[in-house]
């Protein structure tokens, strides 16, 4: 039977194939907007579209385009108040709100589409005056539904299959997930930096691939680190001493080249997409000083998800008595004969 199935399913397209697609992808559909974008109207927009693109794009593939666009609302109010509060204590405040949010959505089957808005909105650098918090959160928007139609063309469906029956209590993960969310800001708020946003950007990464549907769990996280290691530790020394022009083109390969290999090596992948977005998001910074803070964060977020893991598995999970009585209120009762 395995066999059968292996023999009939589609190959694998070459490794060349998939690098040379996600070159054109990340160059055309993100780093080119990104330049039209910052020229015409302003950086503040033009880091606001990508990462609104991304939440859309893997909201749409995670849980379903219908689940994204009712998760549109969230989105617009979640980038408002990030631009608005980023790196102050009401932004501690924020995050505590947006994990409230992403722990009981998490809950209700939407763990994908809800981890990936909340990277979105949290992911805001200090913006000053009504009128960037307003532009930040349109791009955002703009992004995000950019990410939904590209999610359509690349054959997202509309739903995903039944979500199974939810092993943890709404209440108490709501609970969790509000501590857990504003312990990060709290922990990043003493470092200054100019992107805070990486601490709770980093632990919902992580986060993802414990509650989501599918996404690999312990495993995941640790190939998550050993990558994140190597790109810090190697590669951004490596592509530091480009000069301009081609350590732009490095970033677009490294990018493209964790996307193409992410499938088969992730440990691998997760080493070029760090060091593409150590480079793009530290433009006019020192590329080393950014690659240590992007390390120190992925350590503080993984103590964090370590102890939401145990909050989860002990006070949140459901019994196996609940399960099972859960289990039997999902069963359609017989026909009388």
């Amino acid at each position: 039977m395995d066999a059968t199935v292996a023999a009939t399913a589609p190959a694998e397209p070459p490794f060349l194939k998939r690098y040379i697609k996600c070159f054109l992808l990340v160059a055309l559909v993100m780093i080119v907007p990104v330049i039209i974008i910052g020229v015409t109207i302003g950086m503040v927009a033009a880091m606001a579209f990508p990462f609104g693109l991304m939440a859309g794009l893997f909201a749409s593939t995670g849980d379903g385009r219908r689940v994204a666009w009712r998760l549109l609302p969230v989105l617009v109010i979640g980038a408002v108040a990030s631009a608005a509060t980023t790196g102050t204590w009401w932004w501690v405040l924020v995050l505590g709100v947006t994990g409230a949010v992403v722990g009981y959505l998490c809950t209700q089957g939407w763990a994908v589409a809800i981890i990936e808005v909340a990277i979105c909105t949290t992911t805001a650098d200090p913006v000053s005056g009504w009128k960037d918090m307003v532009l930040y959160a349109l791009f955002c928007v703009l992004g995000y539904v950019a990410g939904i139609f590209l999610a359509r063309l690349a054959g997202a469906p509309e739903d995903r299959r039944e979500t199974p029956i939810t092993l943890l209590r709404p209440a108490r993960a709501a609970i969790v997930g509000a501590i857990a969310l504003a312990a990060t800001g709290a922990l990043a708020g003493p470092t200054n930096w100019s992107k805070m946003f990486w601490f709770p950007m980093t632990f919902l990464i992580l986060l993802e691939y414990l509650v989501g549907r599918d996404q690999g769990g312990w495993k995941m996280v640790g190939y998550r680190f050993i990558g994140t290691l190597l790109g810090v530790v190697i590669l951004v020394p490596i592509m530091a001493q480009l000069p301009g022009v081609a350590r732009f083109i490095g970033i677009i390969a490294a990018l493209a080249a964790g996307l193409a290999i992410s499938n088969d090596r992730y440990w691998l992948g997760a080493a070029f997409i760090t060091v593409g977005v150590v480079l793009f998001s530290g433009i006019g910074q020192d590329p080393l000083n950014v690659a240590q803070q992007r390390w120190v964060a992925i350590i503080a977020a993984g103590a964090v998800l370590l102890v939401t893991a145990v909050a989860l598995n002990t006070w949140v999970k459901i019994g196996p008595r609940e399960v099972v009585a859960a289990a039997k209120d999902t069963v359609s009762p017989a026909p009388i004969a």
